[in-house]
C-alpha cells in the first residue's frame, strides 16, 4: 500500500480546496458570514498544504 506523506499533503489540499469552494459558494448564496469564514480558512490549509508539498 502506497500512502507517503506526499499523498497524504495531495489529499488535504485538494479536500480542503473542495470544501473551501463549497462553503464560499454557499455562503456568499446565503448572505451568511460563518460559510464564508470557513471558506477562508479551508484555503488556508490549501495553500499551507501546496507550500509543503511532499516535505513532511
Amino acid at each position: 500500500m502506497i500512502n507517503s506523506k506526499s499523498d497524504r499533503a495531495d489529499q488535504v489540499k485538494w479536500v480542503s480546496l473542495v470544501i473551501g469552494v463549497v462553503f464560499l459558494i454557499g455562503g456568499i448564496s446565503m448572505g451568511s458570514p460563518i460559510p464564508v469564514a470557513i471558506a477562508i480558512f479551508a484555503f488556508i490549509v490549501f495553500a499551507f498544504a501546496h507550500i509543503q508539498g511532499g516535505r513532511p
